[in-house]
């Protein structure tokens, strides 16, 4: 059930929103989380967290050196965001116990910890965090203040304190996942952590550390936390074996310092059996409790960021660097209009031009049938049958002339034309090879615009014809992504050519075809290369016999 929730609680977190805040919780070693369970969360490159924690509580387990006894720790942690993915830290801590009791130390320096942290690395925005984190704890204490229990020759890891007043020295790693989600309003997280604790003090016992825990945000100054541990034996894991509750209450005040306090409640505890051997005793002890039934806490902690600077100007660069990017896409975009300007002033010229010629030649024509004229009146005096061969003559001549100039007139035309535009007009197709996309995409490239331009004013000239632009691509990949992408690709060629000219708009329609109609096999490089395309087809070709007349 426990791996089940640990896969569904992801996904049901991904969907909220991103720009959530969630308040600074730090645990009490420097790091994040709640009192005594980590957080997923990393610090951050260059934050620091000082943390002090004091602690009460009252002895209450028969057959213990302290029994009935007062006990005071405290821990002070600090820890270090190397990177955004990776948190050091370190901590330790100091007890005190009545000092009538006949402990060889009452006040003392308890035992010290370190830990690496490290932080999954993938998108910040995303609800989910996973880190691991492995340290180690020393056993720095200058004595024992409490005895520990021993059953059977074996060290039993009983007691609030077992940690903080160890002699030995044990390795642990946790496993940390935190699940984020909520509203603006009200954030909130769950904290889950498994973990294992290896001591090479010989007769000790290897644990299995596991906590949970529920994070609630009511309030931009208030966190409320509800949690849940268990310390058991590895090699035999009993979950009520030592197992007890936290619930704690954080206040976040300004300049980030953060006042928390809370109690831990005992929730199981027993042992099966009814007496263990006490060091001292002459006989077994009947105690049954693992844990003492409450404990209080409290402290604070405060954060620094250390790189407040660095990222500033980090923020600055990408700020400015967005600017540049954006007024230099403003100049491409500027740039583009002028030579779409341009190329349509270019196109009006080149009009005026052929009209000019047309008139040029027009008046040339006239000027010939003039002078014709003229020489018909001067050989008016001869006799009838000169005047009419000579009228025969020159009559037969004016055809002739006005045959060849007509003919001059189309061949120039045609030449105008030029090769593509024939082709266009005899096929009534035509193969757009100088139109490239960006990869994947029906984004057209900078360099395919010119080209573009001109087969825009070539469909101008034939208002009467009407046009489809068909997108193809070859047989890689999904047929329903190829058929999209397809018709994306002429969606935009169409869109590019309707700016241009907008009559195209109601002349010019796209469609995609995807794969199925390709022009060459499929199996080589070149083939897929000539299936990878977009034609332009006139789709009433009753017209185009029109325009395709010498």
């Amino acid at each position: 059930m426990r791996s089940f929730m640990t896969l569904l609680l992801p996904l049901a977190a991904a969907p909220y929103a991103s720009d959530i805040v969630y308040p600074q919780s730090f645990h009490w070693n420097g790091t994040r989380g709640l009192t005594q369970t980590r957080s997923g969360e990393a610090l951050g490159e260059g934050t620091m967290a000082i943390s002090v924690q004091g602690s009460y509580h009252q002895v209450e387990r028969p057959g213990a050196l302290l029994n009935g006894a007062d006990f005071h720790a405290s821990t002070v942690g600090l820890g270090l965001g190397v990177s955004d993915w990776a948190d050091v830290s370190g901590w330790t801590s100091f007890y005190n116990v009545p000092a009538d009791l006949g402990v060889s130390t009452n006040v003392g320096w308890g035992a010290s910890g370190g830990q690496l942290q490290l932080t999954a690395p993938w998108d910040t925005s995303y609800s989910f965090r996973l880190a691991i984190q492995g340290g180690l704890v020393t056993g720095t204490s200058a004595g024992a203040p409490e005895v520990p229990v021993r059953k059977n020759g074996q060290i039993l890891a009983d007691g609030w304190n077992y940690f903080e007043t160890r002699t030995g020295y044990d390795f642990q790693v946790r496993l940390i996942q935190t699940f984020r989600w909520g509203s603006v309003s009200f954030p909130v997280r769950i904290h889950l952590n498994e973990g294992m604790n290896h001591s090479i003090q010989p007769g000790t016992e290897d644990l299995a550390l596991l906590d949970a825990a529920l994070e609630l945000d009511p309030h931009p100054i208030l966190s409320i936390g509800f949690e849940g541990h268990s310390r058991t034996r590895l090699d035999a894991m009993d979950l009520g074996e030592r197992t007890w509750a936290t619930g704690s209450l954080t206040f976040h005040l300004p300049a980030e310092v953060q006042l928390f306090a809370g109690v831990d409640v005992r929730a199981w505890g027993e042992r099966k059996e009814a007496a263990v051997a006490v060091p001292g005793e002459p006989q077994p002890v009947a105690f049954r409790n693992t844990m003492d039934p409450w404990r209080a806490f409290y402290g604070l902690s405060v954060p620094f960021d250390l790189a407040a600077s660095v990222k500033r100007d980090r923020a600055d660069i990408r700020r400015n660097d967005s600017l540049e990017r954006l007024a230099l896409r403003g100049k491409v975009v500027d740039c583009e209009a002028q030579g779409v300007k341009l190329g349509q002033r270019i196109d009006s010229l080149r009009g005026a031009v052929r009209e000019a010629q047309l008139a040029k030649d027009s008046l040339m024509y006239k000027s010939k049938l003039d002078s014709i004229a003229v020489d018909n009146c001067r050989h008016n005096a001869k006799n009838q049958v000169a005047r009419m061969n000579d009228s025969l003559a020159r009559r037969s001549s004016q055809d002739s002339l006005a045959l060849a100039d007509a003919r001059r007139q189309i061949e120039e035309e045609r030449l105008k034309r030029g090769d593509l535009e024939a082709s266009f007009l005899k096929t009534g197709m035509m193969n757009l090879d100088a139109v490239y996309f960006e990869l994947g995409k029906a984004t057209i490239t900078a360099s395919s615009r010119p080209y573009l331009n001109l087969i825009g004013a070539i469909l101008v000239k034939y208002p009467k014809l009407r046009f489809e632009v068909g997108g193809h691509t070859d047989n890689q990949g999904k047929p329903g992504t190829n058929l999209k992408l397809s018709q994306s690709r002429a969606q935009a060629v169409k869109k590019y050519l309707a700016g241009l000219h907008p009559e195209l708009g109601s002349t010019v329609s796209a469609k995609g075809y995807g794969d199925t109609k390709p022009k060459a096999t499929n199996k080589s490089a070149e083939g897929r290369e000539m299936n990878r395309r977009v034609e332009i087809v006139v789709t009433n070709l009753e017209a185009l016999k029109e325009y395709a007349k010498p």
